[in-house]
């Protein structure tokens, strides 16, 4: 998921959508332990992490920097 400003970009395997909501709002929607936020526009599904490194975040061909207030969190999980 990705914020843009007061909307919520949706990615899918298949499709993509577009809602009127703020990040934090859906951050407070999904269940907890199946995602993680990676940075303020961000949260991305645990299950589908490849690999960790440095303060970079790999699902298949997308990388995602990690920010320093979420790298602790992200490291529990």
């Amino acid at each position: 998921m990705q914020a843009l400003q007061n909307y919520i970009v949706v990615q899918t395997d298949s499709k993509r959508f577009i809602s009127y909501l703020t990040i934090k709002n859906v951050e407070e929607y999904l269940p907890g332990p199946l995602f993680v936020r990676v940075n303020k526009s961000y949260i991305i599904p645990l299950q589908r992490i490849e690999s960790i490194s440095g303060n970079e975040v790999k699902i298949g061909s997308h990388s995602f920097t990690v920010s320093r207030p979420f790298k602790e969190e992200i490291m529990g999980k």
